[in-house]
């Protein structure tokens, strides 16, 4: 199946969220760490415990460092360029940046 998906190229997005709904968790990192594994699929799943999204840089967060902020960013995107949240250069956050963060989703009752 994985060779099939790597083929297919423009599908991948189709193929994978038809393999991942009926395999659950990531295979491979399921196997290595359950926990691993539930963590991931909350990430691959829009809406669902924790989205990853990218957004603008808030006033009050400009000139500030991105471990400072709500939610916890992964990386900045700064111009066309992407930098690691470890990545010196992203240590002070840019009015114009814009950062890849991590959310908690609140539970739907």
């Amino acid at each position: 199946m994985v060779f099939l998906i790597i083929l297919v190229g423009t599908t991948l997005e189709v193929l994978a969220e038809r393999t991942r709904k009926q395999m659950g968790a990531p295979p491979g990192l399921s196997m290595l760490s359950p926990n691993a594994g539930s963590v991931m699929e909350a990430l691959l799943t829009y809406g669902r415990g924790l989205n990853v999204v990218e957004r603008p840089v808030t006033r009050a967060e400009s000139g500030g460092s991105p471990r400072k902020c709500d939610d916890l960013v992964v990386a900045v995107v700064r111009g066309r360029r992407i930098l690691d949240f470890a990545d010196p250069e992203a240590a002070v956050l840019q009015a114009t940046d814009r950062v890849i963060s991590i959310q908690r989703v609140a539970p739907t009752e």
